[in-house]
């Protein structure tokens, strides 16, 4: 019997196997498209595309987003998906809609609409390092930038509405989602509202443990409440589990108590899961409340795929904007409070260049200030301007 060649060293494990035969890949060379510039025009990380096109798995928002530039060029979506392993009910559910004459719009970028004064995007920069010398320059010993919350928050109108908001929709057990650009003080809020809830006798806040979003499924969501409900013994068929969740989440609502779902980075939990998390919350009586905190990828999903869409209509979606310019006034006086400065070194018009610069969440206003700061350390001035603010 002849003896079997060793395996390679570089030989790809069976489980990342892709077909040697790719159509999706062969309709985009046909097209005479090249994949870095496709990359670009559907917004997608060209590493990550060109992966899906020798035959990568990928998600429904992805498998929409290249399907709707596909049908746009009269490609058979059927054929060139063939040899894919795409997540359950995507492709059928396309072609359906497809048929409709419905295709969901494919994601573009956006038109640049800005002037050059607010042709910015701090959150490209990096958090600057203020050196001794520099705050010594505006009269301050810490940086008003790094200081801890000391369990104290930046609190307008508009963010303690929203606070209240995700207060009530825990209580009334309800399914919300808080939708924010990163850095704009979502895991704050989210911070604040799970102290206050944890405070209140029978309330029980869960928060899966797993920290890949991406694999979050039904039965991760299961074992996260039986925990919290120190289930140890727990039976081994799903129908018998799930009967078992039923009957504990039904039994604390009728006891008064309170059970509330956290999740976080919920942008990126897949299909499957966000439909388990909203059949999770529509059982008897909605005997839990659902918040989920994302990106606005988030808010983009729900909206256009419509594979979520009884997702869609039970969630409410509330969005965290931007500060206004008051707002922003506001933010670095209690910022600078917080170092011990009862000065601002900020004029009126820098205020204002950092509300416009399409980007002003707390993160990128810290960035962006503090690099300014450093600007007219540097010139020598005493106060930030809207120059140093464009110069950063």
């Amino acid at each position: 019997m002849p003896k079997r060649r060793p395996r390679p060293s570089n030989a790809i494990p069976h489980r990342t196997w892709m077909p040697t035969d790719k159509p999706l890949l062969r309709a985009v060379e046909r097209l005479g498209v090249p994949v870095s510039a496709l990359a670009t025009t559907l917004q997608l990380d060209e590493r990550r595309l060109r992966g899906i096109l020798h035959g990568a798995c990928c998600s429904a928002v992805e498998f929409h987003t290249v399907s709707c530039w596909l049908a746009e060029h009269d490609v058979d979506i059927e054929a060139a998906w063939a040899k894919h392993n795409l997540p359950k009910f995507v492709l059928p559910t396309f072609l359906a809609l497809r048929r409709e004459g419905v295709t969901p719009d494919p994601v573009s970028p956006k038109p640049n609409t800005q002037s050059p004064e607010e042709d910015v995007h701090p959150m490209a920069i990096p958090r600057p390092f203020l050196t001794y010398e520099c705050l010594a320059h505006f009269g301050l010993t810490d940086d008003p930038f790094d200081m801890p919350e000391n369990g104290t928050i930046f609190r307008p109108p508009s963010l303690a509405h929203i606070e209240k908001t995700l207060l009530r929709a825990a209580e009334g057990r309800q399914l919300l989602a808080l939708v924010g650009e990163p850095g704009s003080g979502k895991s704050t809020i989210l911070r604040k509202v799970c102290a206050t809830l944890a405070a209140r006798p029978g309330c029980n806040l869960v928060r899966p443990g797993i920290f890949d979003r991406g694999a979050l499924t039904g039965e991760s969501l299961a074992t996260a409440l039986m925990r919290d409900a120190q289930l140890v013994t727990q039976p081994k068929s799903k129908e018998s589990r799930s009967q078992q969740l039923l009957e504990m989440l039904t039994r604390r609502a009728a006891a008064g108590e309170l059970t509330c779902l956290v999740i976080d980075e919920a942008h990126d939990i897949p299909d499957d899961g966000l439909i388990a998390i909203k059949r999770l919350w529509d059982t008897v009586g909605n005997p839990l409340g659902i918040l989920l905190v994302g990106q606005p990828l988030l808010k983009r999903r729900l909206a256009n795929n419509e594979v979520l869409r009884e997702v869609t209509l039970r969630t409410r979606v509330v969005d965290l904007p931007a500060f206004k310019a008051p707002e922003v006034q506001g933010y670095l006086e209690w910022r600078f409070a917080q170092a011990g400065s009862k000065t601002l070194p900020f004029t009126a018009d820098a205020v204002h260049a950092l509300a416009k610069t399409g980007g002003a969440v707390p993160l990128s206003i810290n960035n962006l200030a503090a690099a300014a700061m450093n600007t007219a350390y540097r010139a020598g001035d005493k106060l930030v301007s809207s120059q140093h603010i464009r110069a950063a």
